[in-house]
């Protein structure tokens, strides 16, 4: 199983769990006690993303749909991203 490390914006380690890929960042996020905001749920406001500090390579930015903007390579909409490796460790920082 994949496993995510959590850190607030000021670089705080707040949580690592196991994840599965089919589901959706956001839920699991929110599952294991994760703060996530979130307004539209369907990737177009940015109010959910994460800095990928780590395990970029593993991660479908657009697993549950298209982001309304463009995302650089290290940013990530946990509404619509999921994992696609479960052999995999990944990094994510809070941008807010």
């Amino acid at each position: 199983m994949a496993n995510i490390t959590i850190k607030d914006k000021n670089n705080k380690i707040l949580k690592s769990f196991p994840i599965n890929i089919g589901k959706k960042l956001i839920s699991q996020l929110k599952d294991n006690n994760i703060e996530v905001n979130s307004a539209c749920n369907i990737g177009i406001c940015g109010a959910c993303m994460f800095n990928i500090e780590s395990g970029k390579e593993n991660i479908i930015k657009n697993f549950k749909g298209e982001p309304g903007f463009p995302l650089g390579d290290e940013e990530l909409m946990s509404c619509i991203a999921g994992v696609k490796n479960e052999e995999t460790n990944i990094v994510l920082k809070n941008i807010y």
